[in-house]
């Protein structure tokens, strides 16, 4: 195990207060996705919540009138899928990232 994933207690308190400060107009379930993720030791880098990645990886963004989750990659949007429902659209996007062999620390 490589010691440079590990938080300790103070450093995961404060990337989670940081976290809440930034997404203070982001719905309250992409919220608790993200803390979902983080817990469960996903690559940061792995996927982006309300944006689009650094460079490539799973999203889920909301576009207000629906939730779109795709996998981006070089500036386009593979296996783009619309949801109504956010709780449908955080099901699917969940799946997909766990399912994502190099999503894990």
């Amino acid at each position: 195990m490589s010691l440079g994933y590990l938080l300790l207690p103070w450093q995961l308190i404060k990337l989670l207060n940081n976290i809440n400060k930034v997404n203070a107009n982001m719905r309250q379930e992409l919220i608790e996705l993200k803390q979902y993720l983080i817990k469960k030791g996903i690559h940061r880098e792995a996927y982006a919540i309300d944006t689009l990645p650094r460079i490539e990886g799973h999203c889920i963004y909301d576009a207000k009138s629906h939730i779109e989750v795709f996998y981006f990659e070089r500036g386009v949007k593979f296996q783009q899928k619309k949801f109504s429902d956010v709780e449908d659209a955080i099901s699917y996007f969940k799946a997909e990232v766990l399912s994502d062999p190099f999503s894990k620390l």
